[in-house]
């Protein structure tokens, strides 16, 4: 019995964990590398640059793209990172602006998460 609760537990825990936020390698299709950090939950992740722009990875193009910051998330906004581009802020003009508006992205997405869970377990 013990057993089966510690498991459940640890089940839990492992699956809200946050993104391991150190400084790592990713790689573009066409061979190019960049370096940066993965941030965020389960509920809203994304990748910031050396430079500090946020990336995500769009899985139709299979790249890295800048972007795009919306009340309903971050999506994809076509333009991959590349070397050539780095250190232009492309889409991002003001980086406290786009702090501000992914923390309260966040802020939104994990309540909405836990509205959902209430209405599904309201004890």
């Amino acid at each position: 019995m013990k057993w089966l609760l510690l498991s459940i537990i640890t089940t839990s825990l492992l699956y809200a964990a946050p993104a391991l936020s150190k400084k790592r390698q990713f790689q573009q299709p066409d061979g190019t590398t960049f370096t940066g950090k993965q941030h965020g939950d389960e509920y809203l992740n994304w990748i910031e640059s050396q430079e500090g722009d946020i990336l995500i990875y769009n899985k139709k193009s299979k790249q890295y793209e800048y972007a795009t910051i919306d009340e309903d998330g971050l999506s994809p906004n076509g333009q991959a990172l590349r070397p050539s581009l780095k250190g232009r802020r492309a889409t991002h003009l003001n980086r406290q602006s786009d702090d501000d508006k992914i923390r309260e992205l966040w802020k939104k997405k994990r309540q909405k998460a836990f509205q959902r869970q209430k209405r599904i377990d309201p004890h």
